[in-house]
C-alpha cells in the first residue's frame, strides 16, 4: 500500500510538472525587434476657409495601401521601446467652393518613437498596447510644391503570435495617428491671470488617420 502510494504521489508530481510546462508562457532573452510591416491606412481631411482670394478648401487624404517598419529594444517588464516608420502612396483630393475638384498626387511619412506594453498570459499569443509621438512629413509630389512637417501622437494595440523558437513570429495591429497642422484662421486668447493680457495666434486642427496592418517579426 505504502509502495503503491508513492508511485501515484511521483505521477502526479510528473503530470502537474508537464502541464505547468505547457502553460508556462514563452520567454526570450532577445532584446531586438525589426519586423517589417504592410497594411491598410484610412482617414485624414483638413478644412481651410477662403483667404486672400482663395476659396475655402477641403482637403482629403484618400485610402490606400501602406508600408513600413517597426524597430523594438526590450526594456523591463515586458515593455519595449519602439521606432516606427510609416509609408503611404496616395492621393490627395482637393475640393474648393465654387471651384470644382481637383485631385493632386502625395504621399504621408510618420516618423515615431514610442513604447509597447506586452500583457504577459499562458500561450504564445501576446496581446499590447503603444504610444507614440513625432512628426508626419505631407509630401505634396507636384513639381515645386515640397514637403510639410508637423507635430504627431500615435496610439495603438494588437497582438503578437510567437512560433515555438520565439525568434519569428506574426503581429497585428490596429493604430491611429493624429497630425496637428496649423489652419489659415487665427484665434484670440487671453489669460485669465495677472498681469491680464491678450495674444492673437494661428489655430490648428488634427488630421486623424488610422491603420490596420500586419508584421512578420525577427527577434535577435
Amino acid at each position: 500500500m505504502k509502495r503503491l502510494m508513492s508511485v501515484s504521489f511521483v505521477l502526479a508530481c510528473a503530470l502537474t510538472s508537464t502541464a505547468t510546462a505547457q502553460l508556462a508562457p514563452v520567454y526570450s532573452s532577445n532584446r531586438l525587434e525589426i519586423s517589417p510591416v504592410a497594411g491598410y491606412m484610412w482617414g485624414g481631411s483638413a478644412d481651410f476657409s477662403s483667404q486672400g482670394g482663395q476659396p475655402a478648401t477641403t482637403f482629403t487624404i484618400a485610402s490606400s495601401f501602406m508600408w513600413g517598419a517597426d524597430v523594438s529594444f526590450r526594456g523591463a517588464r515586458h515593455s519595449w521601446l519602439e521606432l516606427y516608420y510609416r509609408r503611404q502612396d496616395t492621393n490627395l483630393e482637393a475640393k474648393q467652393l465654387g471651384s470644382g475638384d481637383s485631385t493632386l498626387k502625395f504621399a504621408t511619412n510618420i516618423i515615431h518613437i514610442g513604447g509597447r506594453q506586452d500583457f504577459a498570459n499562458h500561450s504564445r499569443i501576446t496581446p499590447f498596447i503603444r504610444g507614440s509621438l513625432g512628426m508626419t512629413v505631407f509630401d505634396n509630389k507636384t513639381a515645386g510644391k515640397g514637403t510639410h512637417t508637423d507635430f504627431s501622437l500615435g496610439i495603438g494595440g494588437g497582438f503578437t503570435a510567437m512560433l515555438k523558437s520565439g525568434r519569428v513570429g506574426l503581429r497585428g495591429a490596429l493604430q491611429g495617428w493624429f497630425t496637428f497642422v496649423p489652419s489659415n484662421q487665427v484665434g484670440i486668447y487671453c489669460s485669465p491671470y495677472f498681469p491680464y493680457y491678450c495674444y492673437a495666434a494661428t489655430t490648428s486642427q488634427t488630421v486623424s488617420q488610422g491603420e490596420v496592418s500586419g508584421a512578420l517579426v525577427f527577434r535577435f
